[in-house]
């Protein structure tokens, strides 16, 4: 396991990884389909892989509950992230192949990218001003033009000026703009992409055409963005010291994640979106963040908590032990965002995945969700 950590490490794979999330909380589909889809990355990850479907299959599963919780952030509702992460852990089930399974990997961030944009905008805007913008990021790697927009949505370019700057307060140009430079920031943070993969990627004929059109809205040269904020949220991913594959928390081939009860699964999420649950995880993830065990003692105290638990699992041990599974890459994801190290977050999810696995009570799997809480907290604040 230490050689595929090291190579995971030096292919930068975390960084990819983050890439991902980052393209997730905007909405922005076309940069996931330009990484995943990218026939090096495939290669790279097959290689990776070789055809160990349980390793790749635990691998995904302990990331797309933080795809989930970054899509509920940017603004989906708990019960919408619940249900896509639902519908892709099913069709996992099924795969026989790393090929399979990658397009269902990719099937699920677009879907959650999409839902983003979608909430971004669905609150506010009517349906021709939200089919404008969803055009204007489908298209964003092309020199756009408003007249392209309007036959495609089979409007005249007057009319749909208009409604778009009376809704909105932007012409259409100026929206391009901001989606473009909001795309190339977004890029310019991702290590492996050139200034010139950048200036390709966004429509531009040239460097200099770039680089000019960069700076007259931020500036800043591409390049001195790259060099004072670009590197910051990916830096901490491309030393072997600080990565860790996250399929060290592969057990076997039992421990691969199931849903067994999708009307108890929605019931739950549902519940959790509408009541309290979603608070309390929010509060308890917050603990976590700051290293504070004695708050997460007092709420895992207040024996409501626990009353309500039961109501809602109704002593449901598979369906407990996989909501459980859902929420705990997100506490480790907390912990890691208070400062521990990324390895010493996979031990001690590890540590607690194996032991709800062989767990056999209702009780049992409660009582280690408690446990599993305090110990993250407590190895945040040492």
């Amino acid at each position: 396991m230490g050689d595929l950590i090291d190579k995971y490490a030096n292919e930068k794979g975390w960084a990819q990884e983050q890439y991902v999330l980052a393209c997730v909380s905007r909405g922005y589909r076309k940069g996931i389909e330009d990484l995943l889809s990218n026939s090096e990355f495939i290669a790279q990850t097959k290689e990776l892989f070789k055809d160990d479907l349980f390793l790749i299959i635990n691998s995904y599963m302990f990331v797309w509950p933080q795809v989930s919780r970054i899509a509920v952030y940017a603004g989906v509702s708990e019960s919408a992230a619940s249900e896509i992460y639902l519908k892709y852990t099913m069709k996992m089930r099924y795969v026989k192949s790393i090929q399979k399974i990658m397009d269902i990997n990719l099937c699920l961030c677009l879907e959650y990218a999409d839902a983003v944009a979608k909430a971004k905008e669905e609150a506010h805007y009517s349906t021709l001003v939200c089919n404008c913008r969803a055009y204007i990021r489908e298209h964003i790697n092309d020199q756009i033009e408003i007249g392209h927009i309007a036959d495609a949505l089979k409007y005249s370019q007057s009319y749909l000026s208009h409604i778009y700057k009376k809704e909105t307060g932007e012409t259409i140009y100026q929206r391009v703009k901001i989606e473009k430079i909001a795309v190339a920031k977004l890029l310019l943070q991702y290590p492996l992409l050139s200034l010139s993969d950048i200036q390709s990627k966004l429509g531009y004929y040239s460097q200099s055409h770039f680089g000019h059109f960069f700076k007259n809205e931020t500036g800043m040269s591409p390049r001195e963005y790259r060099t004072k904020c670009g590197r910051k949220l990916f830096a901490s991913y491309q030393t072997a010291d600080k990565a860790i594959l996250c399929t060290e928390t592969i057990v076997g081939p039992e421990a691969t994640m199931k849903i067994t009860d999708m009307e108890n699964f929605l019931d739950w999420s549902s519940r959790y979106a509408e009541g309290k649950e979603s608070e309390r995880i929010d509060y308890l993830l917050s603990c976590v963040r700051r290293g504070k065990s004695s708050e997460i003692e007092k709420e895992f105290a207040d024996l409501t908590l626990a009353h309500e638990m039961e109501q809602i699992l109704h002593d449901n041990i598979e369906l407990t032990r996989e909501i459980f599974q859902y929420i705990w890459p997100q506490v480790a994801l907390a912990a890691i965002e208070g400062g521990l190290r990324k390895k010493q977050a996979m031990v001690i999810y590890n540590s607690f995945k194996r032991k709800s696995d062989q767990s056999s009570t209702f009780g049992e799997i409660l009582w280690l969700n408690k446990r599993l809480f305090l110990e993250f907290a407590e190895a945040v604040a040492h």
